[in-house]
C-alpha cells in the first residue's frame, strides 16, 4: 500500500472520531491553540476581547468543547493534543517557549494549526533514544534518528478521556524494530512513517478547522 492510500485509510478510521465544528468554534478553536503556543494559560475574558466576540458566546463554546482542560481560575491550561500544565515525554518548543504534546502525534499538527515552526524533543518508549524534530505548518524539516517511526490507532470514540484511550498508545519510536517489540503488547496499534503522520494531521486539521485555517491561508469559504 503507497503512503497516499495508508493516509487515505487512516483518515476514514478516524472521521468518526473528529468532532464538526461551525465556523465561530473552529475561530475559537485556533484562538486557543494560538494562545496556548505563547506558553501561557488561555483566560477566556482575555480571549473574549481578542476575538471580539461575546463572553458568553466564548462561554457557551467553550461548554461544548470536548479535550478541553481548566486550572482553578478556570482559565484553559490544555486543549485537544497541548498543555502548558501536565508533563508528557513529548516537548512542544516554539520561540523559546516550552509546552508539552499529549501525544507523539499532537506535534506533527500543531504548527499548521499555530501558524509557527516548532521544535520537538521526545524519546523512545523502548530503546531510550532522544527523538528530535523540526515541525513548520507546511512539513517536517528534519528529524533524528532517520529510522524514526510513530505507533498509531484508530480509536471507537474520541469524545471522552481521550488521552487514555488515544494518546497513551501514540509514540515515536527510533526504528521499526523497536516499535515491533512494544507492538507485542499493543495488538491493536500499527507503525507509519513521519511523513505519513504530518499528511494524516493535515487531512485531520481540514476537517476539523479548515473553514478558519484555510482562510488564515488565503483561501476562500
Amino acid at each position: 500500500m503507497d503512503n497516499q492510500n495508508r493516509v487515505d485509510k487512516v483518515i476514514e478510521g478516524l472521521k468518526p472520531c473528529i468532532p464538526k465544528l461551525g465556523k465561530q468554534s473552529q475561530r475559537v478553536a485556533v484562538g486557543i491553540y494560538k494562545g496556548l503556543a505563547e506558553g501561557i494559560f488561555v483566560n477566556p475574558k482575555k480571549l473574549s476581547q481578542k476575538m471580539d466576540l461575546p463572553p458568553n458566546l466564548i462561554e457557551e463554546i467553550l461548554e461544548s468543547f470536548t479535550g478541553i482542560y481548566k486550572d482553578e481560575s478556570k482559565n484553559i491550561v490544555g486543549f485537544w493534543g497541548l498543555t502548558v500544565a501536565m508533563d508528557t515525554p513529548h516537548k512542544f518548543i516554539v520561540d523559546g517557549k516550552e509546552m508539552n504534546a499529549w501525544c507523539a502525534w499532537d506535534t506533527l499538527f500543531l504548527p499548521e494549526i499555530i501558524g509557527k515552526e516548532a521544535r520537538i524533543e521526545s524519546v523512545c518508549p523502548i530503546s531510550g533514544k532522544k527523538i528530535e524534530l523540526t515541525v513548520s505548518p507546511e512539513g517536517i524539516k528534519s528529524f533524528s534518528p532517520q529510522k524514526t517511526v510513530l505507533s498509531f490507532l484508530i480509536p471507537d470514540s474520541l469524545e471522552e478521556n481521550v488521552i487514555n484511550k488515544f494518546c497513551h498508545f501514540i509514540h515515536f519510536f527510533s526504528s521499526e524494530e523497536a516499535f515491533e517489540k512494544w507492538q507485542i503488547n499493543q495488538p491493536n496499534t500499527f507503525s507509519i512513517s513521519l511523513e505519513e503522520g504530518f499528511l494524516i494531521g493535515k487531512k485531520k486539521n481540514s476537517l476539523k478547522l479548515g473553514l478558519v485555517l484555510d482562510v488564515d491561508k488565503g483561501g476562500t469559504q
